[in-house]
């Protein structure tokens, strides 16, 4: 890890080398390899952090021309490469720039899920009905999964009805997701070039407002009595609002572990089962809402969670 951080520091062009093939990888065997775009946002999230804003937004016209570049000459199409790479490079330069300016991973977890509900609520206001155009998208999935599963024409279309309720959520929320991935592998490369030890302390103690996941229960809650458009909004909210618990569930069992001595194995157990079980995700996510209303680090050590 030190070492590609040290060579997305060494230059410019070492950084945009760095972003472009990165966002260039990630579209060769999708979704496997679409984890490489986070590493790019991640790049140009370092730089933005270390050099200003100005710098970062170099980094990222140079590496957008060679993600370009690159689609043009293997697809013919480079428009839509570059305009997917644009929607998660931007918002990732403007969040790498707030946490420069506040230094406070808190406050930016907080604009971050800000900036992805007002992507959600205007996609509602220029689109309009967005669940009638998921469910075109996906009539044909769900006749797939007709003919694989043995279901009846009235179980698919309840399926593809609740699925498209969800997508401009899910999207939004797989889009926060990995902003906030890129955004703590760029402040980890950070601290470990410049200040060793300062990413620990800050993921530690990183919190949020008991009312973030007040408002975000309150809207699942209200999903269910409300029927139409407005309760999918709700649906979608709150599932986008749920996103940043994810990583302060992360930061108390972190802390908890850290202050119990407890071996570097227990972790590792962990994230394997985030990856393989659901509910442990879901475990996490509702630790991280109760730490804001009763602050378990702080009851634990004395000491408050900034």
């Amino acid at each position: 890890m030190r070492a590609i951080a040290n060579f997305i520091m060494a230059g410019r062009l070492q950084a945009m080398l760095v972003a472009a093939s990165s966002s260039v990888l990630s579209l060769l065997l999708p979704p496997i390899t679409a984890v490489l775009a986070y590493v790019g946002a991640g790049a140009l999230m370092l730089v933005t952090l270390r050099l200003g804003p100005t710098e970062g937004a170099r980094v990222m016209g140079g590496a957008l021309l060679a993600t370009g570049l690159f689609a043009w000459l293997a697809l013919g199409q480079p428009v839509p490469v570059v305009i997917a790479t644009l929607i998660l490079w931007l918002p990732a330069w403007v969040l790498a720039t707030l946490l420069r300016g506040s230094q406070s991973l808190s406050w930016t977890l907080q604009l971050a899920t800000a900036m992805a509900l007002l992507g959600v609520l205007l996609a509602h206001v220029l689109v309009g009905d967005l669940a009638a155009r998921w469910r075109e998208i996906l009539q044909p999935l769900g006749e797939l999964a007709s003919q694989q599963a043995d279901l009846n024409q009235e179980q698919v279309q309840a399926l593809v009805y609740q699925v498209a309720n969800l997508m401009t959520g899910a999207v939004a929320a797989t889009l926060l997701l990995g902003l906030l991935l890129s955004l703590a592998l760029a402040r980890g490369w950070q601290a470990l070039l410049y200040n060793p030890g300062g990413f620990r302390l800050e993921f530690h103690t990183l919190a949020l407002p008991g009312w973030m996941g007040a408002m975000a229960l309150a809207c699942l809650l209200g999903a269910r009595f409300v029927a139409g458009e407005a309760g999918a909004l709700l649906l979608q909210i709150g599932l986008v609002a749920l996103v940043p618990f994810l990583f302060v569930g992360l930061a108390v069992a972190h802390a908890t572990a850290a202050r119990l001595g407890l071996k570097p194995a227990w972790l590792v157990a962990l994230y394997v089962l985030l990856l393989f079980l659901p509910q442990a995700l879901v475990l996490v996510v509702v630790l991280g809402v109760l730490d804001g209303w009763f602050r378990f680090r702080r009851n634990a050590s004395g000491t408050g969670a900034a």
